[in-house]
Order: structure tokens, then C-alpha cells, then sequence
């Protein structure tokens, strides 16, 4: 009997067969490092993903326009010049009525001054029933027994007096959006969108 050929590629006793590189083992640990990055960064992708979307879908809705959102879609000089009736220091001069600022009354006018006059005459009452109103909650908060009615009754007093106030703030800034030019309120209501 004939032994066929030896061969390098087949396998004898004393030849165990083909060696395979070394090199493929470590092409072979970095491809299955490769893919665990892959997976890995594709889990954190998709944790990220779906938490912003979860998030947008619970968020709370966005509450209607109020106050506050009409303060800031006013334009500024508007604003000022409700900052100045508020102090009572009106100054015509500067941030007057839109009649005030395109010059067709003057700052000077004996009227004004009074208007002025009266609004700073205004804002000081104020002031001193304020400083009354804080001066009998004091001695009503010191005083013993403590009097429960008369508190009750000078806080009701002082909520009447800011709901008047407050009242009396709607109709000036009414009055002084009535104001605005059509491009003005234009562009508040779109500030008011964008909210």
C-alpha cells in the first residue's frame, strides 16, 4: 500500500495542520469590542431619545396668557410710563401719551403740572395708609389678648383697598394699550403667540 503524499495543509501525527495566524484572534477581540461599543452607545442613544420623548409627552400644557405675559409683550417705553403713573412722577416729557411724544402738547403746560401734582398727592395717601394699615397690625399682633376680629377686619380693609388698586391698574394699562399704535399691538400679539 501506497501512502498518498504529504501535504503541509494535511494533517499527519506529527503535523497537527494549517497554523492560523495570530493575527486573526485579535482582529476577532476587537470586532466584538467594536460591536459592544456599538450596542452599548445605541443603548444610551435610545435611553436619551426616549426620555426627552416621554418628557415632551407629560409635560405640563403651557398656561393661557395672563397678566404678567401682557407686561412683557407691552413695549417698553409703554411699560415705563405705567412704572411712572404707578410712583406718581409722571414725567411728560419723556414718556408721555403718543400725542406727548409726536409734540402736539407740550410738558410745560399749568394742567399737566397739576395732574402731576395730584398723582404724587396720590401716591403719598397711599403710602401713609399703608404705613397706618402695616403701624395697627402691629399693635394688633402685640396686643394681648390677641383680637382676632380687628385683625380680620384690617386685612379685610387692606384687600380692599389693593383690589381697588388693582382695578385701578387694569384700567390704566387698558388705557394705555388704547394707546399703542396698530403696529404696536401688532407686535405685542405676537409676542403674546410666541409665549
Amino acid at each position: 500500500m501506497t501512502t498518498p503524499p504529504q501535504t503541509p495543509e494535511t494533517p499527519t501525527p506529527g503535523n497537527p495542520g494549517p497554523q492560523k495566524p495570530a493575527v486573526s484572534r485579535s482582529r476577532r477581540g476587537l470586532r466584538i469590542a467594536l460591536i459592544g461599543s456599538l450596542v452599548v452607545n445605541v443603548l444610551v442613544i435610545g435611553v436619551l431619545i426616549g426620555g426627552a420623548m416621554r418628557a415632551a409627552h407629560y409635560a405640563p400644557p403651557r398656561p393661557p396668557s395672563d397678566f404678567r405675559a401682557l407686561w412683557r409683550a407691552m413695549p417698553e417705553e409703554a411699560r415705563s410710563d405705567l412704572r411712572a403713573l404707578n410712583r406718581g412722577t409722571h414725567d411728560r416729557g419723556t414718556h408721555g401719551t403718543r400725542g406727548d411724544r409726536q409734540g402736539e402738547r407740550g410738558s410745560d403746560r399749568p394742567s399737566e403740572r397739576r395732574s402731576d401734582d395730584r398723582r404724587s398727592e396720590r401716591y403719598a395717601e397711599r403710602l401713609a395708609r399703608a404705613q397706618e394699615a402695616n403701624r395697627e397690625i402691629i399693635a394688633l399682633l402685640r396686643g394681648e389678648p390677641f383680637d382676632t376680629a380687628g385683625f380680620t377686619q384690617v386685612l379685610g380693609a387692606q384687600r380692599q383697598r389693593n383690589h381697588q388698586r388693582l382695578q385701578e391698574a387694569e384700567a390704566a394699562f387698558a388705557q394705555r394699550v388704547s394707546e399703542l399704535t396698530p403696529a404696536e399691538r401688532q407686535q405685542m400679539a405676537e409676542e403674546l403667540e410666541r409665549e
